[in-house]
């Protein structure tokens, strides 16, 4: 397929774009790679973003610097809703040889289980159609996607800031999908009959996309965009979102998902500082770390604090590892994070977490690994200091390559101040 210019692109109707997904998903499967079964990962060559670039084809990339998106001192937090998009294929046996079948890898449990080493499919929890707008031709559209996840917001709250994020994989080997059918997806609010079109900037200023990473038909381009849905969420509130028709190419290595990340206020909760960046960023074992820096911090001189990270990110392989983020806070040590279902070594593992065990994320489907896509929320409390100023966080690998899309955070701050 050829690439379209950024900016110049006009969306294709919506049925266009599902017909193109579909025939894309019947694509044949690349080619499987060797296992390692000592190691516990297949034996992946991650090589760096290539330099092949072809003019006015396929072969560029648009990688997105990490900004501040939203930023205010206010007594509230933020938090999000978000599912995967993809999964492997249940009736295939993997196509890396002795990785564990498809329904153990779903489970995190076993060998080798992440997206590479099996075919994939779409999810869609919710099959059904969408009534296209007159001006796309009308009549319906069939659903090829779809995954839904709650949102939780204390009673009284008022929304500040609503974004949605999705990202997939864009291409693999010399399948690549056109940006206008990666620029908008469906999107269904708590009670809602019907679905919103929600679409990126068409200036694509918030679609950010990369070369391939890996060699010939296992190179894989990934991408996210984003959209504001303040208004939306404000009038909807909590309670369970779905996400449907995300497109991604359909074969071993692709990964998508969806989050829904949301500000907001409510006058009985401590002052905080709460913080949303975005953009895209790839890190790999030979590329400098990324390192994300919240300023503007004041925690309490004395007594607890508390902090929450919440980061969404790409293609972290379950079981591959040697891939970590690390937290400093101004008067405390570099500490390297770990939950319970997250290894400091391979904490990009495909999970959907939230800062506690106890209170999980609530959505359907509910796979325990998510098959390249991470969306979490993690508690960083135990690192901050009284009189901090500032906060960073460092992601880092020394063998899974991986793509960096949001990083949050929501902490204390002096009300004495």
């Amino acid at each position: 397929m050829q690439l379209s210019t950024a900016g110049k692109t006009v969306r294709a109707p919506r049925a266009a774009r599902a017909m193109v997904a579909l025939g894309v998903a019947g694509v044949a499967a690349v080619s499987q790679f060797a296992f390692a079964p000592a190691s516990g990962a297949a034996t992946v060559e991650r090589t760096g973003p290539g330099h092949h670039l072809r003019d006015g084809t396929d072969w560029t990339e648009h990688p997105l610097p990490i900004k501040v998106r939203f930023k205010e001192d206010l007594h509230g937090s933020v938090t999000r809703a978000g599912n995967t998009l993809m999964t492997c294929e249940e009736n295939k046996p993997p196509v890396a040889k002795d990785a564990a079948p498809c329904r153990e890898a779903q489970q995190g449990i076993g060998r080798g289980i992440f997206n590479n080493n099996y075919d994939m499919r779409y999810v869609n929890q919710y099959p059904g159609s969408f009534k296209l707008p007159p001006a796309e031709g009308g009549g319906y559209e069939k659903l090829y996607s779809s995954s839904s996840s709650e949102l939780k917001v204390p009673a009284n709250s008022t929304i500040k800031f609503a974004r949605l994020y999705w990202g997939g994989t864009r291409g693999i080997g010399d399948t690549i999908l056109p940006l206008s059918q990666v620029d908008g997806v469906l999107f269904k609010t708590p009670g809602g009959h019907d679905y919103h079109e929600v679409n990126t900037d068409p200036s694509y200023k918030d679609l950010g996309w990369m070369t391939g990473v890996g060699e010939g038909n296992a190179r894989e381009h990934g991408y996210q965009a984003s959209a504001d849905v303040t208004d939306l969420v404000r009038n909807a509130g909590a309670g369970n979102y779905t996400v449907a028709d995300m497109d991604s190419v359909v074969k071993p290595h692709s990964w998508g998902g969806w989050s829904l990340v949301v500000a907001y206020e409510n006058c009985d909760m401590p002052l905080r500082h709460v913080e949303v960046s975005d953009g895209f960023q790839i890190e790999l074992p030979e590329s400098p770390p990324l390192k994300f820096t919240v300023d503007g911090l004041q925690t309490p001189q004395q007594g607890p604090i508390h902090g929450e990270l919440g980061f969404v990110a790409y293609d972290g392989d379950r079981t591959y590892g040697h891939d970590s983020v690390s937290v400093q806070s101004t008067n405390g040590p570099l500490t390297v994070l770990h939950t319970w279902d997250k290894p400091a070594d391979d904490f990009l593992n495909s999970t959907i977490e939230n800062e506690s065990r106890n209170n999980p994320v609530v959505r359907a489907p509910s796979y325990e690994n998510q098959l390249g896509y991470d969306s979490n929320i993690v508690d960083v409390s135990h690192v901050l200091r009284n009189g901090d100023t500032s906060i960073s966080f460092t992601f880092d690998t020394k063998s899974d390559g991986y793509q960096v899309g949001v990083v949050y955070s929501a902490v204390d701050l002096d009300q004495s101040s």
